[in-house]
């Protein structure tokens, strides 16, 4: 990855589920491009020891605790950021899980209701927080992490249906909170590379399962945390100022057509292209 700039000088800005993982990678980008970043999350010792990470590196962080699931713990949230900041300038909507199974018929009802809660209630409810404030102060960015999941029938369907609720709902605030100022987008990230991944392959396959997803994705890799947190800082700055209400994917070309091995097979893409002349 080439060296951020500073797009996000003294910009205010709160990253839920940055104790690790992808949220962790977006807090990290978005502070080393000269935001002020508060960590929101449930996991009170990861978060704490991220933010102290970030301030030893120089960076202007901070650790809440939050449950998504809960408005008075995002209300505290939003309010102590404001407080400190003056404001809030760009709100990562990142918290999220799957729980459950992955066919219609084994995901219980309880599962159903968890996945929805935190990815998709979570994220209302903190969106709604965050834009009473942003409107008070002209305006502002939200990014919310979605799913190539929510995009097309793959994977988990209770949390591929959360998910698809996170990209309704960014474009519904973009459309009803432009003219306050406040743009909204999704990033709708494929198979990303982070500790929980790691071990939920180890676990149904481990080398080779992760062998057969590669070939899904015609870059050759799978994605990384530092992918998306690149795409967010990118919404979240004013190079983005004209974009709203739409989803980014990221994705490594994965959902840009046909099985890779299947158009290998039926088109020899395998072979040296030659001009048409």
């Amino acid at each position: 990855m080439p060296e951020p700039c500073s797009r996000l000088d003294s910009r205010s800005t709160i990253v839920t589920g940055a104790a690790s993982g992808i949220g962790r990678a977006i807090a990290d980008r978005l502070a080393r491009e000269g935001a002020s970043v508060t960590i929101a999350d449930i996991d009170e010792e990861n978060g704490r020891a991220v933010a102290e990470a970030f301030r030893r590196d120089g960076h202007d962080a901070r650790f809440h605790r939050t449950d998504v699931t809960d408005p008075e713990d995002v209300r505290d949230l939003v309010n102590s950021t404001v407080e400190q900041n003056d404001g809030i300038d760009v709100f990562v909507n990142n918290a999220g899980s799957h729980f459950g199974g992955d066919k219609l018929h084994t995901v219980s009802l309880e599962d159903f209701q968890r996945n929805v809660d935190l990815n998709l209630r979570g994220t209302f409810i903190c969106s709604q927080e965050a834009v009473a404030h942003m409107i008070e102060d002209g305006g502002g960015s939200l990014v919310h992490i979605a799913s190539v999941a929510g995009q097309f029938g793959c994977w988990a369907p209770a949390y591929s249906a959360a998910k698809g609720g996170v990209i309704a709902l960014s474009r519904l605030i973009a459309t009803q909170c432009g003219t306050h100022g406040i743009r909204s987008n999704a990033i709708c990230p494929g198979i990303v590379e982070t500790d929980g991944k790691e071990e939920s392959m180890s676990e149904r396959g481990g080398d080779s399962l992760r062998a057969e997803w590669i070939k899904q994705f015609p870059l050759g890799r799978l994605g990384r945390p530092e992918d998306v947190a690149a795409a967010a800082a990118f919404l979240a700055s004013d190079d983005a100022s004209f974009v709203s209400g739409t989803e980014l994917v990221v994705d490594g070309g994965s959902t840009a057509g046909f099985d890779h091995d299947i158009e290998q097979m039926a088109f020899d893409i395998e072979a040296v292209p030659v001009p048409n002349r």
